[in-house]
């Protein structure tokens, strides 16, 4: 949406509107009023139908395909995501198939939000429209959702409850998924100006030292620490990620990807590990870095994921850049 709308901000708790962010990520829909907002639906039914409408009912019937041609046959005024997604497979089973297909791109906000103490309505609803697209494409389209790096894990709810959920393993373990799809934008730097900070005082000489950048792959923020703020981040006081006497840090890892790969899954709620473990069977799915990179900015790799757009909310330069253009990076 652009600058001055009034639509409502789910993000405000204020469902009458206070007016949405220009054109901010799609990775940002959401229950309105958000989870940890006033008012929240979050965790009720009424979550539930809401992502039930974003999803819409279109089905693979309500298209009528000729030759290249793919049109809309369904309900007038149905623009669901199912739409859309259905009619991108249609387009590509007219143009006679493709290797690759995804069902969603970076949409943690739909996916984690709860009907339930522990339900995820989203996540049923992409393995019902992974279904479908199956039934399309057929069986040698390799098919897969490309979640954002930060929702590929899990969702750990900051709201003090505790509660740890794999909540994508259904839709990575179901048998129409192929790949483990993560659009990865992970940190592999912490430069600062100068040489008085903390990863040149471990000797690396530059940012543009590859055996430095190789080492934050598995290693460094992500992985073996985060900041806890930007306080924190600004004066580099950095909290060691742990995990108790649990003793599975790789929980907290995003970067951790060989250890969430080979290892079973158990939720907590309210902290409590599961006995039963969730339906993601280790090694079972290959990983697809479906997206890879970071911008041509100064220090772009110390914040991968941002982007510079003056005409978005979502615009912003990687922490501690000087902004200007950085092809070698």
């Amino acid at each position: 949406m652009p600058p001055g709308n009034t639509l409502p901000n789910p993000y405000s708790g204020n469902a009458t509107g206070t007016g949405q962010p220009a054109f901010p990520w799609r990775g940002r829909i959401t229950c309105s009023p958000a989870a940890g907002f006033a008012g929240t639906i979050d965790k009720t039914a009424a979550a539930a139908a809401q992502v039930a409408a974003l999803f819409g009912a279109a089905t693979p019937a309500s298209f009528s395909v000729s030759g290249q041609s793919v049109s809309w046959t369904g309900t007038p005024g149905e623009w669901g995501l199912r739409r859309m997604v259905l009619h991108y497979a249609h387009l590509c089973a007219a143009a006679g198939g493709v290797d690759a297909f995804l069902i969603g791109t970076e949409m943690p906000g739909p996916t984690s939000i709860r009907s339930g103490a522990s339900t995820f309505p989203a996540v049923q609803a992409y393995r019902d429209l992974l279904e479908d697209v199956r039934s399309i494409l057929g069986s040698g389209t390799k098919i897969g959702y490309a979640a954002d790096w930060s929702e590929y894990f899990g969702h750990q709810p900051g709201d003090g409850s505790g509660d740890v959920f794999l909540h994508l393993d259904p839709l990575w373990a179901d048998p129409e998924i192929d790949f483990v799809g993560i659009a990865n934008y992970m940190p592999l730097s912490d430069w600062r100006d100068g040489f008085d900070h903390a990863d040149a005082a471990e000797g690396w000489p530059a940012i543009y030292d590859r055996a430095y950048l190789q080492g934050n792959i598995a290693g460094g923020e992500g992985f073996d620490w985060f900041y806890a703020n930007v306080a924190d981040r600004t004066a580099q006081v950095r909290t060691a990620i742990t995990d108790g006497a649990a003793a599975k840090p790789w929980v907290f890892r995003y970067k951790d990807l060989r250890a969430w790969w080979t290892n079973a899954h158990y939720d907590r709620l309210g902290g409590v590990e599961s006995g039963t473990p969730t339906a993601w069977a280790p090694q079972s799915k290959p990983i697809w870095f479906t997206e890879l990179g970071c911008p041509a900015i100064d220090r772009g790799t110390n914040q991968p994921n941002v982007f510079f757009d003056p005409k978005s909310s979502e615009s912003f330069t990687p922490h501690f850049s000087g902004r200007w253009r950085d092809d070698a990076i």
